[in-house]
């Protein structure tokens, strides 16, 4: 007598695949369930699904497209800075954004550079600098993606600002 509850918790921990029925209400709004919502409903035919399992790499293929020995292609690093603009006017201390388009591996990260002097010592993978202290002045931003070392792989493009002293608000 035991046996039989446990078969059928068996049977229903099985996955069970519903049908899926697609519908247009009165109002022309598209509907799905899993009950068909009239009699002559009919079930609509989907797409199998993905699936991921964390921790799984996906294979690479077992012989190259073209010829023995080839790679795909790999995206150069190239980072910009992304604010401030160039040709900006600034007038207080200004955070820099940069835009680094590939992954910085753990051994990477970036320099920020003010008039072609590296602003910090050590390498990070913030995308977000802020510069004190900046004279006034016509002055370039940069940033490199570095390695370990502080060796740079990859330099953006400078950026020139137009740094003017701050405001002053009288009350």
């Amino acid at each position: 007598m035991r046996l039989l509850p446990i078969l059928l918790l068996l049977i229903l921990a099985l996955p069970v695949q519903a049908q899926v029925y697609r519908w247009v209400g009165a109002d022309g709004v598209v509907h799905y369930t899993d009950t068909p919502p009239t009699k002559t409903a009919k079930p609509v035919k989907l797409p199998p699904l993905q699936s991921y399992q964390p921790g799984t790499d996906a294979e690479a293929p077992s012989s190259p497209v073209e010829g023995i020995g080839q790679t795909a292609p790999t995206t150069p690093p190239a980072p910009r800075i992304t604010a401030p603009q160039s040709q900006a006017t600034i007038r207080d201390a200004q955070q820099v954004t940069a835009d680094v388009n590939v992954a910085l591996k753990p051994d990477q990260g970036l320099i920020y550079y003010l008039d072609g002097q590296a602003q910090n010592s050590t390498p990070t993978h913030l995308t977000h600098y802020q510069f004190n202290g900046v004279e006034r002045g016509t002055h370039t931003l940069s940033v490199a993606i570095t390695d370990a070392d502080g060796k740079p792989l990859a330099t953006s493009t400078s950026v020139t600002i137009y740094m003017k002293p701050p405001m002053i608000h009288r009350h």
